[in-house]
């Protein structure tokens, strides 16, 4: 794993602890990277990173689009008349 692929992963832990399993976008990558190198990172090479370290985490992209959400998001939140 590649260092920019590390810092993703820290940041998506930091984000999923704060609460921020759903509408992920770069901008919130980037206000939870510890390092600070992230702002820098562009085209491919951003493009490898989130791709191998979303996997890594359980996070998906929305077609369409640069928003990410945590796989088992939906699992958090109870379900009309789950009674458990």
């Amino acid at each position: 794993m590649i260092m920019s692929e590390k810092i993703i992963v820290m940041a998506l832990t930091r984000l999923r602890k704060a609460g921020k399993v759903s509408n992920i976008q770069w901008s919130d990558i980037i206000a939870h990277d510890p390092t600070g190198r992230l702002a820098g990172l562009r085209g491919l090479a951003r493009k490898e990173a989130l791709n191998s370290a979303t996997r890594k985490c359980g996070v998906a992209r929305r077609a369409g689009g640069e928003v990410y959400d945590f796989l088992d998001a939906g699992k958090q939140f109870h379900r009309r008349g789950d009674t458990r």
